[in-house]
């Protein structure tokens, strides 16, 4: 077919520029701490976790790297720094998800849970997948054409670049070197994959996608796209679409109706080919493979036939993937389970390299599986309460979805399931990525812990920073079931700053060791343990705005690290190789704050580390929520212990509280929280509390 002629730059009227893109030109870029600062930071991290001697040690370890090669290293990354807006963005991304040769399926990736029920409407999986769809779609509508409001910080505007990365792009593997992030900018990329027990389906989504297809069932020549094209330079400042009507047919979505019966013919076509035992090739199992071993048979199955690359084509252009499960969940902590590890059988019901995978069961409820290279957890998060309030909305005023014009079903060309071609060294690739998907997905024990007791507003009455708070209960709970405390990550992020990401709070501090230990003595009394309550919510407040001001350790630290590789220092700096410094960032436990106001997704995510876990919660007013990780491998660790470790810890907190004779209604969390910047970070600020793994 030849290329459809389009209009130009020149064609396109004037326009203010996008909400959602008019400020990036605007951001600080990220800055390159003081090595002094840094180093002084990483000590005081480091002093929790070794003794005396070993402190001393390590002092010595970082002054002579201040004093020697830390200098140079110092100066070439300010150079660095100087020369781009954010001289960490292609090195976090390549090193921290685009490196790694282990699955990110379960490793990487995280999960999410929409809320349980339509309100007083009984939704079917088809119903519920067109009601996601059709907001989603929206949702990008005003993503393209910038109308979303920026995030903002104490006033302040934070980046939304990763706001632009979500739809029609692609994690894709690549055997020699790193994978690659790819972004597919076409307006008329418009359809959506479907995984339906194994089987990949696709089909368009918006009016222009569905005239096109049309065109092409009826062998009709399939009209030109007129719509007009912005320069890269105005795309930056107005959004891909950013001149366009949000009724124009490439952005606008097809009609409930339409979609309902599309995604019934997706569940229907599965259902025959799962009678048949043609249940297609399950190639999506690939994808939560050792990344190595699934570049290897992606460039295999890509060179084998040319309808496997045009099948792959088709998911990593695709808007988004939208799962469709066989089978409902009993309870919350197996749909959790599901969301996180894959079905029943193995990894094969996902596309784990997809921003996100929408999830639906057949009792219509959904849960989100989510990758991490093109954003991190909490914009996901912000991203499902613009989603989710804009379907509330519409129930709520028309007591259901509105089902809007229906297109007669033989005008409206069926789902087109993609075709794969396979070989013996493709179909034994695929049988090793089932048998190790099933393994994978049985190695993360998972647990949940709903608090219904109190939530901020008791945390809030004490002048204590709800995020902080929660913290310190992770903190003595692990402490009262392994006997020690141990280095402790939470994310800042660093959204001030162009392209910013995130940055590590370390959680664990001699103040919060001290609070630890006081709760834990029984002759302390509950002042003496309140009053180490506060100290050590205050440490955490200090190095959290040090992160969210782009003043963190880990980033710098690493940064330094690289360039010490790029450089070939042989013998490595003993600061990169110090016990103590790498004891403190042994990250054991690995948290996550994904709070947020407007947005009910809850969700979590895996240990780092075989003997470590992974502990995401959500703060609301008056209950806590908590996953909690652990891997099955590891006889040291239990999710389960630590779920009731943590309810102990919760209820001495409390009482801790309640031993006081004063609250502060309606007074800020403290009156140094106050003033502290409000945004993303895991606890930045009395009220609230956004995070994600990485």
């Amino acid at each position: 077919m030849a290329a459809a002629a389009s209009a130009t730059s020149a064609d396109v009227p004037a326009v203010a520029p996008g909400t959602l893109y008019a400020h990036q030109r605007d951001l600080a870029t990220l800055p390159v701490p003081s090595l002094e600062q840094t180093l002084e930071k990483l000590l005081r991290s480091v002093k929790p976790h070794v003794t005396d001697e070993e402190y001393q040690h390590t002092e010595a370890v970082c002054r002579e790297f201040e004093a020697g090669a830390g200098k140079g290293l110092q100066e070439l990354l300010e150079e660095r720094g100087a020369s781009m807006p954010n001289w960490l963005e292609e090195w976090w991304e390549q090193f921290a998800y685009l490196r790694p040769r282990y699955p990110a399926a379960v490793n990487i990736n995280w999960f999410g849970l929409l809320p349980g029920t339509w309100g007083a409407r009984q939704m079917t999986q088809a119903g519920a997948a067109a009601a996601l769809t059709r907001h989603i779609v929206g949702f990008r509508q005003n993503v393209l054409r910038g109308t979303v409001e920026p995030e903002t910080m104490a006033g302040r505007k934070l980046c939304m670049n990763q706001w632009t990365r979500m739809f029609n792009t692609c994690k894709v593997p690549v055997d020699e070197g790193y994978d690659e992030f790819a972004t597919y900018e076409d307006l008329q990329l418009d359809s959506v994959a479907v995984v339906c027990d194994g089987a990949v389906f696709c089909f368009p989504v918006t009016v222009a996608g569905l005239e096109r297809a049309a065109a092409e069932a009826a062998g009709r020549p399939v009209p030109a796209d007129t719509t007009p094209r912005l320069s890269e330079e105005d795309v930056e400042v107005r959004g891909p679409a950013g001149h366009l009507p949000e009724d124009h047919p490439c952005l606008a979505s097809l009609s409930f109706a339409d979609l309902e019966l599309q995604f019934t013919r997706v569940i229907e076509a599965s259902s025959v080919l799962f009678e048949l035992q043609r249940r297609g090739e399950h190639v999506s199992v690939l994808t939560s493979e050792e990344r190595g071993r699934w570049a290897q048979a992606f460039d295999h199955l890509v060179s084998l036939d040319p309808c496997n690359k045009a099948s792959f084509d088709a998911v990593q252009r695709a808007i988004f993937v939208m799962v469709l499960e066989k089978e409902s969940k009993p309870d919350l902590e197996a749909r959790a389970q599901s969301a996180l590890l894959g079905t029943g059988i193995d990894c094969r019901n996902r596309w784990f390299d997809k921003p996100f995978n929408m999830i639906v069961y057949p009792d219509g409820k959904g849960a989100v599986n989510g990758e991490h290279a093109w954003a991190d957890a909490m914009v996901m998060a912000s991203v499902f309460g613009h989603i989710l309030d804009g379907i509330d909305r519409e129930f709520r005023a028309h007591g259901g979805p509105i089902r809007g014009a229906s297109t007669p079903p033989e005008a409206l060309p069926p789902p087109r399931q993609l075709k794969w071609k396979l070989d013996t060294p493709a179909v034994q690739a695929l049988e090793l990525a089932s048998a190790n998907g099933y393994q994978l997905a049985r190695s993360i024990d998972l647990r949940l812990l709903l608090w219904p007791h109190f939530g901020k507003g008791l945390m809030k009455r004490h002048r204590l920073v709800p995020d902080f708070f929660v913290q310190m209960a992770i903190q003595l709970a692990y402490r009262r079931l392994h006997g020690r405390c141990v280095a402790t990550y939470e994310t800042a992020h660093t959204r001030l700053f162009y392209h910013g990401r995130t940055e590590t709070i370390r959680v664990c501090s001699t103040e919060s060791v001290a609070f630890c230990e006081a709760m834990l003595d029984e002759d302390a009394t509950d002042g003496a343990r309140f009053e180490a309550l506060k100290a050590a919510i205050q440490a955490h407040l200090a190095f959290t705005r040090d992160c969210l001001m782009g003043q963190g350790i880990d980033r710098h630290m690493m940064g330094l690290y690289i360039l010490a590789n790029m450089q070939g220092l042989d013998p490595m700096p003993s600061v990169f190789t110090d016990r103590g410094i790498k004891t403190a960032g042994r990250y054991t436990l690995s948290t996550s704050n994904i709070s947020m106001k407007g947005s009910p997704l809850f969700g979590g995510f895996s240990p780092m580390y075989e003997d470590g876990y992974g502990v995401c919660y959500g703060i609301q007013e008056e209950s806590l929520k908590f996953s909690i990780a652990a891997n099955k491998s590891c006889k040291d660790t239990s999710a389960s212990d630590l779920r009731e470790s943590l309810a102990r810890s919760l209820l001495d907190m409390q009482r801790v509280l309640l031993s006081r004779n004063t609250i502060y209604l309606g007074a800020p969390a403290s009156a140094d929280a106050a003033s502290a910047p409000k945004g993303e970070s895991g606890g930045a600020t009395a009220d609230t509390e956004r995070t994600s793994k990485l």
